[in-house]
């Protein structure tokens, strides 16, 4: 098995500091389940958009993941991920200002 670096695993821009390997893995799930939701469900940015019916990333999360129960955070975080790649950067900071 070729070791990772963590270049590999966390996005380009972000910073860290010594994480674990376990810190590691999360990213790396979250990032994974991110690119499945945005691939399956895009319709989560409407869910995200609706002002309305405001919904956290967690209540998203658990309409579209079993896993949300036992991850939250990797869940949440997941759904926060691909909220962030369907949704236009100038539009999520909008909807941010309005709520």
């Amino acid at each position: 098995m070729c070791p990772l670096t963590i270049e590999d695993v966390i996005p380009e821009g972000i910073f860290y500091s010594e994480l674990t390997e376990n810190q590691v893995r999360a990213l790396q799930l979250v990032r994974k389940i991110g690119d499945r939701l945005v691939s399956e469900h895009p319709e989560i940015s409407d869910l995200y958009r609706q002002g309305d019916d405001f919904r956290t990333y967690i209540q998203i999360a658990k309409q579209y993941l079993t896993e949300t129960e036992q991850f939250p955070q990797v869940a949440s975080r997941a759904v926060g991920y691909a909220v962030r790649k369907l949704v236009p950067q100038k539009e999520l900071a909008e909807i941010r200002r309005e709520r």
